[in-house]
């Protein structure tokens, strides 16, 4: 039988814990790109409302009201308990009560979805 001398040993011996870690650390960098990737779609789509409601904000506050179905917010209030909160289904039913066009008010609630944490 062959004696191994011994810092063979020691090398064979933390090789699979120098595995582990390298494995590891390879699954928090795939973890941390896909969470990235989550919260960049989720944006998008965020984003893709917020511009549909506010497109459809400034249609319910102009001449061409009912020109279109973009106008009637009821298709807004579905998809927005989707990928936002509650305070932004009860600011869309509080559209109708705003009598004037502010932009600002519009945007206000929005504000929160809109960063990238």
């Amino acid at each position: 039988m062959t004696v191994l001398p011994d810092w063979v040993q020691v090398l064979g011996a933390l090789l699979t814990p120098m595995i582990a870690i390298g494995v590891a650390v390879i699954g928090f960098f795939q973890w941390h790109t896909n969470e990235n990737k989550r919260k960049q779609e989720l944006f998008d789509r965020r984003f893709d409302f917020y511009k549909r409601a506010l497109s459809a904000y400034e249609e319910f506050h102009s001449e061409r009201i009912g020109t279109t179905e973009a106008w009637e917010f009821e298709y807004f209030y579905i998809e927005a308990g989707f990928i936002f909160g509650d305070d932004i289904v009860e600011h869309l039913r509080n559209v109708s009560q705003n009598p004037k066009r502010d932009l600002a008010w519009f945007a206000r609630p929005f504000e929160k979805y809109m960063r990238l944490k």
